[in-house]
């Protein structure tokens, strides 16, 4: 990713607890009134509110809230049968409206791997649910529809789990369709976190990539690093606490860069002693704007294979495609067209989730 710098600048002094930490009560205020957390009870305008019924026979654990323009989003972490798990909410005022009903996005942490916390961000129509366990798990809704986004969550990026906060801006450039921009952050100290995720210009996200290591580049041994929308497009402002002192920084995302060629090219897959007959590959984890999949392979990305590295033969996904003789090496490459006039555009490619193969 080109043009992302950070800067060290002068501000507030970041807090030193660790943010997870919940503070015996906490408010929410819109214009119709106020909800309020006071441990692991819901009280909007100082009374209680009653849970949806599967809320009712549970152990509530922990409860977050976050404020959209008109209602609230409440997530709601809780155990059930030595089992925890969490389920998000819009409430009203009067009523919660499950944002999952037929539960489609398992939101279930891993035994002995408990403590998991719901962070949420957006607006009316387009906001993000996360649930922050040893696994990152969560989805988008946009206009009602769901949009699982586990697929760009690996246990790399969770890194252990963490309490997540989400920050959604928008960026326009010339003619071009707005681009949806999102961050992530940590609300625990111990555990700083900076993730990006863009939307191609389309509906919902389709590329992720972790900055974390850009931020502890820029403050070695950090210790705790809290997150804020800076005024301009792709600027978000982080206090870090950093060797006994506070400081700012100042995070500037230009985009991606769009010049020259773009590729993923493996190392040598095949380990056997021998020649390499045939390989069938599949499940590609990739994204372009206008889809997901293994359809990517029909609009922004070709897919090569190779018995040595060098001649390599254009294929498709989940065909046996068959080796010149004496190939002792298994390669594949992946390559991407660019925007030249679109910083915000990146295709997103994880891998191949399944490769198959003879030799003799």
């Amino acid at each position: 990713m080109a043009g992302v710098g950070l800067q060290a600048g002068n501000g507030q002094a970041a807090d030193n607890s660790d943010a997870s930490a919940k503070p015996a009560q906490e408010e929410y205020c819109l214009t119709k009134g106020c909800l309020t957390i006071t441990g692991t009870d819901l009280n909007y305008q100082k009374k209680k509110v009653a849970w949806p019924s599967e809320l009712k026979k549970v152990q509530i654990i922990n409860i977050s809230v976050y404020s959209l323009k008109s209602d609230w989003l409440v997530g709601v972490v809780y155990k059930s049968d030595n089992k925890e798990s969490g389920r998000a909410y819009r409430f009203n005022g009067r009523s919660f409206t499950n944002l999952d009903p037929k539960n489609s996005v398992s939101l279930v942490s891993r035994t002995s791997f408990e403590g998991a916390r719901f962070g949420f961000g957006g607006d009316d129509d387009n906001f993000m649910v996360l649930y922050g366990g040893y696994d990152l798990l969560g989805y988008q809704v946009v206009g009602g529809q769901i949009t699982n986004l586990q697929s760009f969550f690996s246990l790399r990026l969770a890194d252990g789990g963490f309490s997540p906060m989400v920050i959604k801006q928008t960026r326009k450039t010339g003619t071009l369709p707005a681009e949806t921009l999102w961050y992530i952050c940590s609300r625990t100290a111990s555990q700083p976190r900076l993730i990006k995720l863009w939307q191609n210009g389309s509906t919902s996200v389709k590329g992720v990539l972790s900055l974390t290591e850009t931020l502890t580049q820029q403050a070695p041994g950090l210790a705790s690093a809290w997150c804020r929308s800076g005024e301009a497009p792709g600027e978000v402002i982080i206090n870090v606490s950093q060797g006994g002192t506070n400081r700012q920084l100042i995070l500037q995302d230009n985009g991606f860069s769009q010049t020259g060629e773009y590729s993923l090219v493996t190392n040598n897959l095949f380990k056997e002693k021998g020649e390499i007959v045939s390989a069938n590959f599949s499940g590609l984890l990739a994204c372009d704007d206008k889809v997901c999949g293994a359809g990517v392979l029909n609009n922004s990305l070709d897919f090569y294979v190779s018995g040595d590295a060098r001649q390599l033969k254009k294929t498709t996904l989940e065909t046996d495609f068959v080796f010149p003789a004496n190939s002792r090496g298994l390669y594949w490459k992946i390559t991407a067209e660019t925007k030249p006039d679109d910083a915000n555009y990146s295709p997103w490619i994880d891998g191949l989730t399944a490769i198959s193969y003879t030799w003799k």
